[in-house]
């Protein structure tokens, strides 16, 4: 018979104890861990609460000949388990908003002429301030989060540096792997921040007349690592007259960064790239196309939701927290302008489009990246 997971796993002893707990060789306790074939020295867990209850928990492992965990490394454990709590309760208070609309939606469509209850319009207004004070206490903890591991990550890079500059060739290389991947921590870390500060309204455009084709030109020095290490063949075709465009050159060079690195992400090695530049009558288009794996339908509406990510092959796991898009349309909305998503399915590519009003003021942009009506 097998017992229920708190009675024999790291996990449930956590969640049952409401508390993080530090297990040290923890094989002695639960020796289906052993059957795993990796050795553990320790493990580390903080649990995550929904509603006041212990409901998972996060987990840190530490093998053979590693440091040994710290009080710090804690603090960061707990964080995290702090913001799975949060977006789980996120989670329920917007199923709960739902579910309170849909049933007052059905209840006028049922009774034609008569008035909501009182009690359900209440109701109704009390999940909706409940939903965005969660939805606002998550972007503080993430601005919070996003901080706080920014200044160790630069106390690292400048560690590296120096070691670096008397390392021996053996080591440089184990080095160059620490500091790419600080790098690309600083750089999700970086993506993080600005998209909750998009959200709460702490970012201001230092918007010029600038040139589209600078603008592509530097995305595309953003995205080439990624873009050669796939070996990606990248088509530009942009028209030789200048294409001006009022906006904050950096910003902008950061959404077409973000669209070409998440179309190599998502495209099988050797794939196609595509690049264009266009000036319709009242706008300036812009537009990335990839023969990746495609997006799912189902997804297609919510590409540019904020921890959105689409279905992937299974052999294309790639990780991330799915910002990168949800800050590209947060950053095109803020200059005024629209970002769209295409794809005719999974297998047949994905082109993301943004579109740029020609004269600088806002253009009519919803929530959905649709055209306002």
């Amino acid at each position: 018979m097998i017992r229920p997971c708190r009675d024999f796993s790291p996990c449930g002893a956590v969640v049952q104890a409401g508390e993080g707990m530090l297990m040290r060789d923890p094989a002695r306790y639960f020796p289906y861990i052993e059957a795993l074939g990796t050795p553990i020295q320790e493990v580390l867990l903080a649990p995550f609460s929904r509603a006041g209850r212990a409901i998972g928990t996060v987990w840190a492992v530490l093998e053979p000949e590693s440091k040994l965990f710290d009080a710090e490394d804690l603090r960061v454990l707990q964080s995290l388990a702090e913001f799975a709590g949060m977006t789980a309760q996120s989670s329920d208070a917007l199923h709960t908003h739902k579910t309170a609309h849909d049933t007052t939606e059905r209840r006028l469509s049922e009774v034609s002429g008569i008035s909501v209850q009182g009690n359900d319009v209440a109701e109704h207004e009390r999940v909706l301030r409940e939903l965005q004070e969660a939805d606002r206490r998550k972007d503080a903890f993430l601005a919070t989060f996003g901080h706080e591991l920014r200044n160790p990550l630069g106390t690292i890079r400048l560690a590296t540096h120096l070691l670096q500059q008397s390392a021996t060739e053996a080591q440089k290389g184990a080095i160059a792997i620490i500091e790419r991947q600080s790098s690309a921590l600083v750089t999700l870390i970086d993506d993080l921040t600005d998209l909750t500060s998009v959200r709460r309204g702490k970012i201001v455009l230092a918007s010029s007349w600038i040139n589209v084709q600078d603008v592509l030109a530097a995305a595309v020095e953003v995205a080439r690592p990624l873009l050669e290490k796939h070996q990606h063949t990248l088509d530009v075709a942009v028209p030789q007259a200048p294409l001006r465009v009022f906006a904050d050159q950096a910003r902008l060079t950061q959404v077409l960064g973000n669209l070409l690195n998440n179309a190599a992400k998502y495209t099988p090695r050797g794939g196609k790239i595509f690049v264009r530049a266009a000036q319709t009558e009242r706008h300036i288009e812009l537009s990335v196309r990839d023969t990746g794996i495609g997006i799912d339908p189902s997804v297609l509406p919510r590409v540019f939701d904020m921890f959105m990510q689409s279905a992937q092959a299974p052999d294309r796991a790639q990780g991330g927290l799915g910002i990168g898009l949800a800050l590209v349309r947060q950053l095109v909305e803020l200059h005024g302008g629209r970002a769209m998503a295409r794809s005719e399915g999974m297998g047949k590519g994905s082109e993301f489009i943004v579109l740029l009003p020609m004269n600088g003021q806002e253009a009519g942009v919803t929530g959905d990246g649709k055209d306002a009506a």
